[in-house]
């Protein structure tokens, strides 16, 4: 028989991939402190002495100019930085939250730390969905070793996950949401019958 889940284990387990999240988006950007000493770059991912790898101030290029002209009130354009007028070149979503971030700060800096901080969070919640979909579904490995194996995961695809903001943590909260509301249906087991018999 499954394990019930224990409000203590899922509370360790939450402190353990919100430590290795938060711990390794922090390294990620310790870099920007460094960047008056290029042999202190060394340290950081790619290990190149004066080459900073750390694109989050990036916030995905084309999405970042259309989120400029939305906030600026020009509507879905310019997505190259020059008045190129509307356009279709990038999906949304991403561009009116970074045009909605844009209206409340108009700091590069600002936008990029709210966004690394979704991003953050967002890692956060799939590690815990992860947690809970093993120990309610496996007897064979037991959850922490999929967690653990999630930790390494992000360690090794650390470039994408920390050193870069672009889109793909939308993408991953909405399949994230999707799984969740999917299992939720399946969980109340709402039948469908006929009204007349």
């Amino acid at each position: 028989m499954r394990e019930p889940l224990r409000q203590k284990d899922v509370r360790h387990v939450l402190l353990l991939v919100s430590a290795v999240v938060f711990g390794l988006s922090a390294y990620a950007n310790l870099s920007y402190f460094f960047l008056g000493n290029p042999k202190a770059l060394a340290l950081f991912p790619p290990f190149i002495e004066g080459y900073n790898q750390n694109h989050n101030a990036h916030l995905g290029a084309e999405y970042f100019f259309i989120a400029q002209a939305l906030a600026a009130g020009k509507g879905f354009s310019n997505p190259f930085q020059v008045e190129t007028g509307p356009t279709a070149w990038m999906p949304p979503l991403y561009c009116y939250f970074l045009a909605l971030l844009l209206l409340f700060s108009s700091s590069k800096f600002v936008v990029g730390s709210v966004v690394v901080f979704c991003k953050n969070l967002v890692l956060i919640a799939v590690g815990m969905m992860l947690y809970v979909v093993a120990k309610k579904t496996t007897r064979k490995i037991k959850p922490l070793w999929v967690i653990a194996i999630y930790c390494a995961f992000l360690a090794n695809y650390f470039r994408w996950f920390f050193q870069i903001t672009h889109d793909e943590w939308v993408l991953l909260l909405i399949v994230s949401a999707v799984f969740y509301f999917a299992a939720i249906l399946s969980e109340t087991a709402v039948s469908v019958r006929p009204a007349c018999r």
